[in-house]
């Protein structure tokens, strides 16, 4: 499944504050994703799909940009971002970010 990303939107989160710092200015949510392989949780924009390391303190660095779903995880190397799962709550938690600041990304 490489050159796109999945649609995540039924499964996942989004972290409301802070917005996305990338090339969309702010207009964009990160969508909470994780790596299949190791766990590893990121976050991607979704109005530009720029993927965002550091979901405790969010900070965009041009130079390093990967916005490519066939760019393999930066942690394990094994996954592809475009294979990345939704995060789970659990997950989320667990590396303390407290629940005002997400929610499910489509209510239904």
């Amino acid at each position: 499944m490489t050159g796109e990303f999945r649609d995540l939107r039924r499964d996942a989160f989004i972290l409301l504050q802070p917005r996305c710092p990338c090339y969309c200015g702010g207009e964009g949510f990160l969508v909470l994703e994780a790596c299949p392989s190791c766990d590893t949780l990121v976050g991607r924009c979704d109005e530009v799909d720029e993927l965002i390391r550091d979901l405790r303190n969010p900070t965009f660095d041009p130079e390093n940009s990967i916005c490519h779903p066939d760019v393999a995880c930066p942690n394990c190397g094994v996954t592809p971002f475009g294979e990345f799962r939704a995060a789970t709550e659990a997950e989320i938690r667990a590396i303390g970010i407290a629940p005002e600041r997400y929610r499910r990304w489509y209510t239904q």
